[in-house]
């Protein structure tokens, strides 16, 4: 019963994060299935730049810093996710993501995010916000409209 409502809840909290907007109830449960929750105190270094990647992250809560080579490259809100990069590519992480405030994250390990990729239209959106994240990188901050 517990496993359950405990899936119930993460499909809750699916919903609402715009990757997974266009996700059927039974597409929302699979995925739900291979999450696990993880709550981190701000401060916390969630992924490094350079490690292994080895899973994906969706911050559900909370507010987070992305930092590449040292400088504060973007923020992450809540319903936004991270660490596709790394997985897709099975390259090192390409930055450093801390927790600007508690944050609670859903995470799915290497081995199944292949099930989430599986969705279309969940591949479509994380290919599109690659695609953007690449853009912004390339022009400098002054340069971005």
């Amino acid at each position: 019963m517990h496993r359950s409502s405990d899936t119930a809840a993460k499909v809750d909290l699916l919903k609402n994060v715009g990757l997974f907007s266009d996700c059927s109830k039974q597409e929302l449960t699979k995925i739900a299935e291979k999450c696990r929750e993880q709550h981190v105190p701000s401060g916390t270094v969630i992924v490094e730049q350079g490690s292994i990647g080895d899973r994906f992250f969706v911050l559900a809560e909370g507010l987070a810093h992305v930092h590449v080579d040292g400088y504060k490259a973007a923020s992450i809100s809540a319903g936004s996710f991270f660490g596709e990069m790394a997985l897709i590519e099975h390259e090192v992480r390409s930055a450093t993501v801390t927790a600007e405030l508690p944050c609670r994250l859903l995470v799915i390990d290497e081995r199944d995010f292949p099930t989430v990729r599986a969705v279309p239209s969940v591949s479509d959106k994380v290919m599109k916000a690659m695609s953007e994240r690449l853009r912004r990188a390339n022009h400098p901050v002054g340069e971005r409209t």
